[in-house]
């Protein structure tokens, strides 16, 4: 059986290895953050200054708040109320999938197109490629957006409904301070997500003039 090793470094097979890329990196980044928020108030009784950080990790169903020791508290946990857990896995999932479809792109470029009795099959592959670009295409706009709008939800609630609402109002005569910490990495991913949109989106036209349809007209 012959194999076209020189597929990976066409424009396709070469497009199938930065989408990974960018899939892997944008899975990571999601899998790896974690949500955090910090805040300082003085105590109820007058006498201490009390440090509460918060911390929710993924899949972001519990969010972790711990006391400094002097705050005469103990550690707690709460759910996160909300849907950042179903927005997180599915970004996370899609990423997953993007590193499989890729490697069987590739391994089915590398293999079939090397083989001119393999047309019929190759055409045919080429139609299941187009539709599952499309796809890729809708599903990464999907997971993108609403990992976006989670990030500013999740943001929000753990610094006043959890931070705030359960512990400062509570606990707490006066408030130093209140914030979320840094988000970027989150935001990061997102990039990786739309630019994941981009690519495939791109890599739809060098399937289409593959395509039987396509060299038929152009022939014409």
């Amino acid at each position: 059986m012959e194999i076209h090793w020189r597929a990976p470094l066409q424009l396709k097979g070469f497009l199938k290895i930065v989408e990974m890329i960018i899939a892997l990196l944008a899975l990571s980044l999601v899998a790896g953050f974690t949500a955090t928020n910090r805040a300082e108030c003085n105590w109820w009784n007058g006498t201490k200054v009390c440090q509460i950080t918060a911390k929710a990790s993924y899949p972001y169903t519990i969010v972790n708040v711990t006391y400094q020791p002097s705050c005469e508290a103990n550690a707690t946990s709460d759910v996160l109320s909300g849907d950042y857990k179903q927005a997180a896995e599915f970004f996370v999932a899609w990423g997953s999938l993007t590193l499989f479809y890729g490697i069987i792109a590739i391994l089915v470029y590398m293999f079939a197109t090397a083989n001119s009795k393999w047309e019929w099959v190759i055409n045919y592959l080429i139609l299941v490629d187009l539709v599952f670009h499309v796809v890729w295409v809708l599903c990464w706009f999907i997971a993108s957006v609403e990992w976006a709008v989670v990030q500013n939800e999740m943001k929000s609630y753990i610094k006043t409904k959890v931070i705030h609402d359960k512990y400062l109002a509570n606990s707490c005569n006066d408030t130093t301070y209140n914030e979320p910490g840094s988000y970027a990495q989150a935001a990061i991913a997102d990039v990786f997500g739309f630019t994941s949109i981009v690519l495939w989106g791109v890599n739809i036209f060098w399937v289409v003039i593959d395509t039987s349809f396509y060299l038929q007209w152009k022939a014409k």
